[in-house]
Order: C-alpha cells, then structure tokens, then sequence
C-alpha cells in the first residue's frame, strides 16, 4: 500500500506513542534536560596575566564558543567562605562559614545549610550529582555530605603529589584512597581528569542515559606549593610578575596591615617572580584538562546538550602594594576573577560587562535545571535571567545601561572569635582589644573596646585567652574572666606584667603571665608540658590558633635550634621564632637566622604571622636557591565590609573596617583604576555621600535572598542623593615608590 504525504505525520505520532510503553523511552522523552559542569580552580588571578599565559586553549575555546564575564567577582576572597558561597548562593554573613578554620563546614552550615546546598537540591530536580576535587577546607573524614551521588574530594589542602582521597563506593561508605609518590599518573589534576572522563563515559553508557548529570570540578591550581609535572616544569623560566602601577608600592593611606609594610626587598622580588613562573607551570595541566574534556564531549555527542562554566575560588595577589603572596584583601587582584560560560543557549563569542558573582552559580544552575522551588531564599540571581535580557535588548537595539541587572554587591572578611587591631591611628599607643558581645551574631557588631598601654599585651592575651578562661584567678589578680571566655586586664597591670617579666628574665611569655596572673598553681595547673607529637594530634582534632599557639610553646616546639620542629611549625603555616627570645639562640646560629628570628619577633608585636618561605618550602622541581624570606603577613583582625560599585557614573570600592578605618577609592579609568589613592578626604568634605555609603553598606550587611541583596536604593532620601551625586572629575592620583 503507497503511503500518501499527508498521511506519514500521524503515522510518525502513533509509532511514538507505541514505543512509549516501553518505561525507558517514557522517562527519556521527559529528561531532556542538560547536563552542567562546573570547573572551579583555586587562586587564580585575572590582573596577573596568568590566563593569558597559561591557560591559551581555555580562554580561546571559551572565547569562541561561548561567554566571557569581564565582570566577575567573588564575595570573600578566602577559600572555604567562597566555596561555601558557591554552594548555597548565599552571602558569608547568612551561610556563617566565615573562615578556613572552624567555622568552615561548622555546625551551623551543617544544621542549616548543608541540606539545601546546591547538591541537594539538583538531586531532587533529577540530576545525577557529583563532587570530584578539593571540596571545602575543614572537611570531616567520616561524614558524607547530602546531595551527591558521586563523592570523589582531597582530604586536606590543595596538594598536588602524596595526597589522600574520600571516595564514596556504591555501599555508601567512605574509603580512604591513597597516592604517593611524583609520578604523573598520580598527579591530582590528572586524577581528577581520569575521574570526570569516567564520568562521561558513564553518562553516555544505557545507565547513564536516564539521567542529566550536574558535576562540580574542584582542581588544587595554582594553589601554593605549586608543583607541577615533570613535564611543565621548565616552562616559564624567564616569566616575571607584571609591573603594574601598583606592584611593590606602600601603602600610607591603607588600612593598619598595609601601612606596616615596606616595599619589598631584592630577594623577596625574586621569591615572587620565582612564585609566580610556579603557578602558572601548575596551569598547563589544568589548560590540558579543559582541551580533554571538551574533545570527550565532543566524541560522546554531548557538547550541544552540556553547560560549561569555568572560575575560581578567588583572586591572589603577588608583590600588589608591596605584599608578598596570598589573598584576604578586598582590593582587584584578591576578589576579580576569571569567569566563562558556554552552552545551549549561552551567546557565542560575547563579552558580558555586567557584573556577575560566585553567588550566582547556584541559582544559574537551579534556572538552567528547571527546579523547583526556586532560588527565592537565595542571596544570588540567575545569570541565564542576565543572558535572555541582553539577547533581547539586542535585538531591540535599546540601550545597555536600562538592564535591571545589579549595579553593586558586599565584599566582606570575617575573623571571629578574640581580635586585636590598630585603630585610625597607628602604633603602640592605638592597639586596641575587640570584645564581641556574646549576645550578637558573629560579624556584626564592633562590640566593646579597651584600650591598652603596651603592645606586649597584644602578643600575651592572644595565646593565654583560652587558658585564662578555664582558670579561677584570686581577688588580688585584678582579672575578671567573663562567662564568653574574655580577658579584663587593668592597663596598670599590663605595665607591671612587662616590667616584672623584664626584670625576671622569664621564659616563655605564656608560663610567665600565668604566673603573674595567678601563682605558680595556676600555671602548673593550666599549662602541662606536652611532647610535641601529642601536640600534632591535638592540632589536627582542632583549628583552633591559640591551642595550636599554646601546645607547641609549651612544649618548646617552635625554637630555631631544632630542624625537625621548625618544619613541623612551617608545615602549619606558623613561624617557629615566635615564643623564644633571638638572644637565647645557639651561638653557632647564622646572620640570615638571627636576622629573621628578629624579623618574626617584630611581626608578632603588631599581630602578624611571619610568612616564612626557605628552601625546603617547596618539594619538586624547580627548586628555590635564593636567601630565605620572612614577610609579615597576614592577621586575626582584618575584617571588613566593602561595596564595590560599577555602573556608567561610578566606579568605586568603598570599605568599613572592624576598627573603623575607612578606604574609598574612586576606580574610573581615568582617576585611579589601580586603587592607589584613598580619597576618605573626598567623603569628609561631603557628609552627604558618605551617609549614602554608609547606608547602602549597612543595607547590604544584613540582605537576605535575592530580592533585598539584589537592590538596596529603597530610601527615598537616599535615592535623591544618589541622583545628586557625581564623583569629582578633577581629582588625580599620585604614589610614589
């Protein structure tokens, strides 16, 4: 019988229908959502150049074929908060994992968020979900977290060779997996790639096909150390850090951290240029993985039906305003960061200059995914919603700036618990004592302030307070111990206990400010001598700085005549001077030691840690030949909230710290794109504005999902302001060196 033309489509239906019997081609025809990945690296940079240099193949292919986000920045530039932020979309200040340490992966963010991260809810939308990588800081060994399907995560910190793996089997246990040695099979970035192409295979294989799989990619580099493979480690050898306007400048009009340091030395120029041709050797890899992944998708035909997004945790700076290495600042080079997105429906080859977060990830994929519920309770927005309004737009041929899209965010860095700082002014006279009130939520209040007369307070009260705490001092101490742990030290007491400490040549400071405090009872009581392997264990049960602090100085396991105790100090990032005076050390002690045991007491007065970095720092090739480096770096009581703004008129980032110190710099590029001017003087003459700011900032601090984060120009007083306001035009920046 001759078919004839009209008749084949209901034909075409009711073999469709037949077929739709059979489950699988029912459940089929209802899955056809995407599949999404996420590649999330760990300290990359944008300012730095190290994109362009090393990851040529990423930044073309995504140039190409899909959308590069010039914008784009993260929330807190500190690992665990960032990642924690990607997770949930939330704010730092609503997820309340505020630091790399205990607060990472806490009971708050398990109670409360870990049961509707990002994971959690793709696996209710129907996705297979898996974790492949470095997953966040503080991770428990024996705890599974809800929502993936697949659990793949280093155990510990972004280490390269000799690492350990969680690995979740089909029973639903966790085994612990090992990889020792250099070679490259067992390099992670490798591992990980064997493990995300398994990955497709298995989502083309029948089983896979049932489902759309979501999977987030958490590679160790450029993270410090940096190691690379053999191959790569040749690579960049003449490669130094870029000059820019604000490489090795001081800071005099910064906050207190800033204004310490001194623009760095000839062979601390050398150690970061040295860093730096490290990092991007670590690139290479990272650079072959997205050319496999792409090429798996292609072969397996999943590249037309895969989403693809590619960032980092955060920024870094090396040798920006005269600072060794690391992050924590909210300056451009800490929180920009690289962002490309490529799939259906992604414009191709586009340059999106709307500013974009790492809170906006989850919602993104809730959107693409097609869950429900939505991203109501979450603090970020859908950057497919940005994507769809500028697609049209365009084609409408009306003007970009009418985009409801946001103008400006929060940036903010906790450290909680006891903190020290400078106030405006800076010097001995002006340290102070923060005393959170135990009744407020962590982040959010100044709290009270006592002033003190020495800076050697500063450097007793940080590793006695938890000792202090437990102990019941007699009347004539003139010690009140409060119920949250606080120490009360009369200023007049504070004199006497460095006096008499002077007097009496005791050693160490922690012993001998018990003793003066609260007899000999109290400090045999509070402080038994500890071996230092007892000290290690109790380290890794807890993050806790002052445990750690206490232990290894009772035990004397940080002094400069032991090699083996000193790498065991740097291995946990603390500098092994810091408890025993550079006077008692062993005769045949060198200049260069001497030099930075003196170097490390000087940071710890003013609350700093020496970032100490020797020869033994980094264990493959290259090596470092070049004299050791003792950098003061980084601190307890740095917090601080910031907005950072971009639109056609403004261009700025303003800033409160917890001491109340205040930056405000005005980023246009023909002011001061580098941040090198703080123009606080401009919002002094104009009280006006700096109430704004301090408005819009106070808003921002307490946001709660999209619909308050996302706009913040409610009161009518200030939106008048707002209309008023234009920055000054005549205003120039200079610096010298």
């Amino acid at each position: 019988m001759k078919l004839k033309r009209n008749d084949v489509g209901p034909l075409l239906v009711t073999i469709w229908l037949s077929l739709c019997i059979v489950p699988y081609w029912c459940e089929a025809s209802e899955q056809r959502k995407p599949n999404i990945l996420l590649v999330v690296v760990d300290d990359l940079d944008v300012g730095l150049l190290s994109v362009e240099r090393a990851l040529n193949f990423t930044r073309k292919y995504f140039g190409k074929h899909g959308t590069t986000f010039e914008n784009a920045f993260v929330t807190t530039p500190v690992c665990c908060p960032s990642r924690s932020s990607m997770l949930s979309g939330l704010y730092a200040h609503n997820h309340q994992a505020l630091t790399n340490n205990a607060e990472c992966n806490g009971e708050y963010w398990r109670k409360h968020i870990e049961n509707r991260t990002i994971g959690v809810r793709m696996q209710k939308a129907g996705y297979y979900t898996a974790y492949l990588g470095k997953y966040l800081n503080n991770i428990d060994p024996t705890a599974l977290p809800p929502g993936w399907d697949r659990w793949f995560v280093q155990l510990g910190n972004s280490r390269y060779f000799n690492f350990a793996m969680l690995n979740k089997t089909k029973e639903g246990r966790i085994e612990r997996v090992e990889y020792s040695g250099e070679r490259k099979s067992d390099y992670f970035t490798n591992v990980i790639q064997r493990d995300t192409l398994k990955l497709l295979e298995w989502a083309n294989s029948t089983e896979g096909r049932k489902k759309p799989f979501f999977a987030v990619i958490g590679l160790p580099a450029p993270h410090g150390r940096a190691d690379a493979i053999p191959d790569h480690q040749r690579k960049f050898s003449n490669v130094k850090v870029p000059r820019n306007p604000n490489f090795n400048v001081r800071s005099d009009d910064k906050h207190w951290i800033m204004r310490f340091r001194q623009t760095l030395s000839h062979s601390e120029l050398k150690m970061v240029d040295f860093t730096y041709r490290r990092r991007l050797q670590t690139l290479l890899s990272v650079d072959e993985f997205i050319s496999k992944l792409f090429k798996r998708l292609h072969r397996k035909h999943q590249l037309n039906n895969t989403y693809v997004f590619f960032t980092s945790d955060h920024g870094f700076h090396l040798g920006q305003f005269a600072q060794l290495k690391g992050k924590n600042q909210p300056y451009e080079d800490d929180i920009r960061v690289p962002f490309f997105a490529m799939g259906p429906g992604i414009p191709r080859g586009e340059k999106v200059k709307e500013i974009v977060l790492n809170i906006d990830l989850a919602p993104t994929f809730l959107d693409i995914a097609r869950a429900q519920p939505r991203y109501n309770d979450m603090d970020g927005m859908s950057i497919m919603t940005l994507l769809k309004k500028l697609k049209l737009l365009k084609k409408r041929k009306v003007d970009r700036s009418s985009i409801p899209w946001r103008k400006s965010f929060l940036l903010t860095k906790f450290k909680t618990g006891q903190q020290f700082y400078s106030t405006d002014g800076f010097g001995p006279a002006d340290w102070k004592i923060r005393t959170p009130r135990s009744d407020a939520s962590v982040g959010q209040t100044l709290g009270e302030m006592r002033r003190y007369s020495t800076v050697e307070m500063l450097d007793v009260s940080g590793r006695v307070i938890r000792l202090l705490g437990s102990h019941q001092f007699p009347k004539r101490s003139n010690v009140t111990v409060m119920a949250n742990t606080t120490l009360r030290v009369r200023a007049l007491n504070v004199v006497k206990l460095v006096r008499w400490m002077q007097n009496s040549k005791c050693r160490p400071i922690l012993v001998c400010t018990l003793r003066y405090l609260g007899g000999q009872d109290a400090a045999r009581a509070a402080v038994k001598p500890i071996a230092l392997p007892e000290a290690r264990h109790r380290y890794r049960r807890s993050l806790q700085d002052n445990e750690f602090h206490s232990l290894l100085a009772e035990a004397e396991a940080c002094n400069c005549t032991s090699a083996a105790l000193r790498s065991a100090c740097d291995t946990h990032g603390y500098q092994c001077n810091r408890f025993a005076p550079c006077e008692d050390k062993a005769a045949s002690q060198t200049d260069l030691e001497r030099q930075r045991c003196r170097r490390a007491r000087d940071c710890s007065k003013i609350g700093l840690g020496c970032q100490l970095i020797t020869t033994r720092h980094w264990k493959t090739k290259p090596f470092y030949h070049g004299p050791d480096v003792c950098h003061c770096a980084n601190t307890r009581n740095s917090s601080y909230w910031c907005e950072r703004r971009i639109d056609d008129d403004h261009n700025y980032l303003y800033c409160k710290f917890v001491t109340g110190f205040e930056e405000y710099f005005d980023m246009r590029p023909n002011v001061d794109p580098w941040e090198l001017c703080n123009q606080k003087s401009y919002l002094q003459r104009n009280p006006k504005i700096h109430k704004h700011l301090l408005h819009r900032l106070s808003y921002l601090r307490t946001c709660q999902g999209h619909r308050q984060c996302f706009t913040n120009d409610r009161n009518l007083t200030m939106l008048a302001v707002e209309r008023a306001w234009k920055p000054e035009a005549n205003f120039s920046c200079s610096v010298g060196l």
